[in-house]
């Protein structure tokens, strides 16, 4: 286990989050508001078995603008994320008539982000989502949300790595240039969520964890396999010269 991910593990910058649930009907409001500093972690996303299809389309309002992607109703199971500040909206123009249901968590603090993704090939250069990962942090990505295909081409210096698969859980250490680009024959796009982890050092002898100077964000992760992590709570700090961390489990 990596440094990174034993300090998400063990620190204690936590704060409380409940489940909720949120109905899109006809009878129902159809719309969710994402807060700014806050974030959807979502467990399950699911439209009502007399529709047509496995996935639905919704809709993401960022800065006034209404833009498409389609939530998948698979079996898959990695929990999701998008953050605010934005608006989800179901049957928009009467796209969608089944009944959908959205089971999340909120979670506070702006550690996660989020970005709508499209097709590179259509839009101008200076558009294209990109993320600057600085040297001693690390991207780590959430399952995308969307129909199409999402890869991504890495920059570090002078090398190029193009259009590679991005499907969850990847990681990447920086110095890096991340540039992002969804392929879905419809034209819809994609949300992809991130975070980044910060290096830090750990000391057992005292079970205390030595956090980086400057503000950064702690996360606590939780996992059912040793393998795949979603964080359950999120947390940033202040520009404090020195601090240490510690968790407390209680009944």
């Amino acid at each position: 286990m990596n440094i990174t991910r034993l300090l998400s593990l063990i620190l204690a910058s936590v704060f409380s989050c409940h489940g909720e649930i949120f109905i899109s009907s006809t009878n129902q409001a159809n719309s969710l508001t994402i807060s700014s500093n806050e974030a959807l972690l979502i467990s399950a996303a699911r439209e009502s078995q007399d529709s047509n299809g496995s996935d639905f389309k919704t809709y993401i309002t960022i800065a006034g603008v209404d833009l498409p992607f389609r939530f998948d109703s698979g079996l898959r199971r990695e929990t999701l994320a998008i953050a605010g500040p934005a608006e989800l909206k179901f049957n928009l123009n009467t796209t969608n008539l089944a009944p959908a249901l959205i089971s999340f968590e909120r979670v506070q603090g702006s550690a996660i982000r989020s970005l709508y993704v499209t097709n590179s090939n259509i839009q101008p250069p200076p558009t294209i989502p990109t993320i600057i990962v600085p040297a001693g942090r690390t991207c780590h990505f959430f399952r995308p949300i969307g129909r199409g295909d999402v890869s991504v081409s890495v920059i570090s210096g002078t090398n190029t790595v193009p259009n590679l698969e991005l499907s969850g859980g990847e990681e990447f250490a920086g110095p890096v240039s991340l540039l992002l680009s969804c392929i879905d024959e419809g034209g819809e796009g994609a949300i992809v969520s991130y975070y980044f982890n910060e290096d830090s050092i750990v000391l057992p002898e005292v079970n205390l964890v030595a956090g980086p100077t400057g503000s950064f964000g702690i996360t606590v992760e939780k996992s059912t396999d040793l393998s795949h992590w979603h964080p359950v709570a999120v947390q940033t700090t202040s520009s404090d010269r020195q601090a240490y961390y510690r968790l407390r489990i209680t009944r």
